[in-house]
């Protein structure tokens, strides 16, 4: 399986060295290994919280450990956009500007919190905070850049301080419907995300990952998330029978934007 969604000490929030990475993946046997820097564009907020990713010297890190590795493993060079309709359109100048393999959609703020912060939840109930996280999330679907995959779909259950987590399809079906039947219009993937919580093994739950199948969606990019290296490939076992319990036998990644199906 292919981890796609990783980030490094490029990312403001990683410790994670780029090449170790590579040198662990090689020593694991992988073929390919994803990069995935943070591309927080929302400079009020982020920067006044942790910085932002410098996308130029993440960039010629990449090329740089291609010549060095590229006969022994393929790296892909890819961003998560943190969406917030505010900087829309320096994301979209910003995709443009490199040649990315691929772009992880994702939500981290809702209505100009970080729903990772617990300010977010102050003076909300569960139906407040996910109702407000999951129209973000549709709303992220209609971006005017080019996304390969939505990201860690459910974000707000990693930190949400109620004492019933959950995300049911019976309090949340409508709006995740309406979630996955624009991603499959738009015929691109959700990612399963094994960041998740202490009770839940990967985002989406598998509730809403079968939710997510009965509507037709077939896509599915792996991604461990990893901040350091002793993540990479985090929870690969449990994807994986997951996915061939349910009948599906690979996962995407992308090169210049185009898919590329991993047997699992």
């Amino acid at each position: 399986m292919v981890d796609i969604h990783i980030h490094t000490s490029f990312s403001p929030d990683a410790v994670g060295k780029m090449e170790n990475y590579i040198l662990k993946a090689i020593e694991l046997g992988m073929k390919t290994i994803g990069f995935s820097e943070h591309i927080n564009l929302d400079l009020e907020y982020y920067k006044m919280l942790e910085g932002n990713t410098d996308i130029e010297a993440y960039f010629q890190e990449i090329l740089r450990l291609k010549k060095v590795y590229g006969d022994k493993i393929k790296i892909l060079f890819g961003g998560e956009v943190g969406f917030d309709k505010k900087i829309e359109k320096q994301a979209e100048e910003l995709i443009a500007k490199y040649p990315f393999d691929y772009i992880i959609n994702s939500i981290h703020l809702v209505s100009g919190e970080d729903a990772w912060l617990m300010p977010f939840y102050k003076d909300r109930t569960k139906k407040e905070a996910y109702d407000l996280y999951l129209d973000n999330v549709y709303e992220s679907l209609c971006a005017n850049y080019e996304f390969n995959t939505v990201g860690h779909i459910g974000y707000v259950i990693r930190r949400a301080p109620y004492d019933d987590i959950s995300m049911t399809i019976r309090e949340f079906g409508d709006k995740l419907d309406k979630i996955f039947k624009k991603v499959i219009e738009l015929d691109v993937a959700i990612e399963i995300n094994t960041k998740a919580s202490k009770t839940l093994r990967f985002l989406p739950t598998v509730e809403i990952l079968e939710r997510y199948f009965e509507l037709g969606g077939r896509k599915i990019t792996y991604g461990s998330d990893s901040h350091d290296t002793n993540r990479l490939l985090d929870g690969y076992e449990e994807v994986k029978n997951f996915l061939l319990a349910h009948g599906i036998t690979e996962t995407l990644s992308f090169e210049n934007g185009k898919e590329i199906y991993n047997k699992i």
